[in-house]
């Protein structure tokens, strides 16, 4: 027998996986269009032909890769091994973990080096997207 919820939490992430793969795959300039307006997604797909293939061929890999991380988890949601489950899950945990760890630590690690040398050029970096402030 499997752990509890291991079921419902790899088939809720494959739907999401699998539905926002294909509407990456097949609809991404629609979507666009729906959230950002007409005018903003033209500029979003790119000024030239080429420019255009390159975002459309890049959406479609990445969509790609998104269906088949939800293919791989309806799949894994089937397995009943508790052994599996339990190593899967704390590996997930992990992965979805050390990216906001990395992203700290490289924030902190740069606001104490612009601070060591007194530069205030950047934007402050506690917020996202503040006005920078010259001095």
């Amino acid at each position: 027998m499997g752990l509890g919820g291991f079921f419902m939490i790899c088939i809720l992430h494959s739907l999401v996986a699998l539905s926002c793969g294909g509407v990456m795959m097949f609809h991404s300039y629609e979507f666009l269009e729906f959230s950002h307006g007409r005018d903003h997604a033209s500029k979003f797909a790119g000024s030239t032909p080429h420019d255009q293939l390159l975002i459309r061929t890049s959406d479609s890999f990445s969509g790609l890769l998104l269906f088949a991380i939800g293919f791989l988890l309806v799949m894994v949601a089937f397995v009943k091994d508790r052994d599996f489950q339990s190593y899967f899950a704390r590996r997930c945990v992990l992965l979805h973990s050390r990216p906001q760890f990395g992203e700290y630590t490289s924030r902190e690690s740069l606001k104490s080096s612009t601070a060591a040398i007194g530069f205030k050029g950047f934007p402050n970096l506690d917020t996202k997207w503040s006005v920078s402030r010259f001095s």
